[in-house]
């Protein structure tokens, strides 16, 4: 599973950059960090609307359907933030994924701010289930965690329907795929232009190929972070599309 490093400051000074282009790798009881950057693509835009629609219909349970590196984590990330859907207050918590039925009245792990107390407030809890390394998720495990949750609005992300058995049963389901190579070359250059890139770091070429082989937004990052790092270790001063083809040889990148 691809793992986003920060950039040392050498290799910040080494391109003029303010800071990393994209976050360190971090579960997801460790909340949004202001300055944190969040690509919000055009599946994330129906991610959150689909979200908000879910909280107005107080869904007792509903499901996320999408692979490793759609940026779920960050979208649940960035929910965690929020206290309020339009004129509907919320309070959002983070809750683990095989926590028993009896430990479900215990104190949250995580929580954004309590909206006022005068204001009717909806609980929503978000649950991202083991990568798909681990056991697969279960019909009944997901029954187990909506009954344990059942005054609350309760968001399972799934990375995998295989043998999971839940499409025809009565909840809502949002399936995300992963992002293109349009998007992730968006994301890229938009993530440069924040941290302060004034001149062309990568050329076009380059940025496309990243962006090609990277499956999802944390891949991409690596990638991306890796070639910065081996790109300042070699005093490049710009990366190009053969420094980008050298760089993803298994070797360069262990090097890094």
């Amino acid at each position: 599973m691809p793992y986003v490093h920060p950039l040392s400051p050498e290799t910040l000074k080494h391109w003029q950059l303010l800071a990393s282009p994209f976050s360190s790798s971090r579960s997801l009881e460790e909340p949004a960090r202001p300055e944190e950057f969040y690509f919000r693509s055009g599946g994330h835009a129906e991610l959150w609307c689909w979200f908000a629609n879910c909280v107005e219909l107080d869904e007792p349970l509903s499901v996320i359907l999408a692979p490793s590196g759609a940026g779920v984590t960050t979208f649940f990330r960035q929910a965690l933030t929020s206290t309020g859907i339009g004129n509907q207050a919320i309070e959002v918590l983070a809750g683990p994924w095989n926590q028993p039925v009896s430990a479900a009245s215990a104190e949250p792990m995580t929580s954004a701010a309590r909206p006022a107390a005068d204001q009717l407030c909806r609980r929503v809890r978000l649950i991202n289930a083991p990568p798909m390394t681990s056991p697969i998720p279960t019909w009944p495990k997901l029954r187990e965690l909506a009954d344990a949750y059942r005054s609350e609005c309760l968001f399972i992300r799934i990375r995998t329907e295989t043998r999971l058995g839940i499409v025809n049963h009565s909840h809502r389901t949002f399936r995300m795929s992963q992002p293109t190579s349009d998007q992730l070359e968006s994301c890229f250059s938009n993530s440069l232009r924040r941290v302060g890139a004034v001149r062309e770091i990568f050329t076009a070429d380059a940025i496309a190929r990243l962006a090609r082989e990277s499956i999802g937004y944390m891949d991409l990052a690596t990638r991306v972070h890796e070639a910065l790092t081996i790109g300042h270790l070699e005093g490049l001063h710009q990366i190009g599309l053969r420094d980008v083809q050298r760089m993803m040889q298994p070797e360069v990148r262990r090097a890094a």
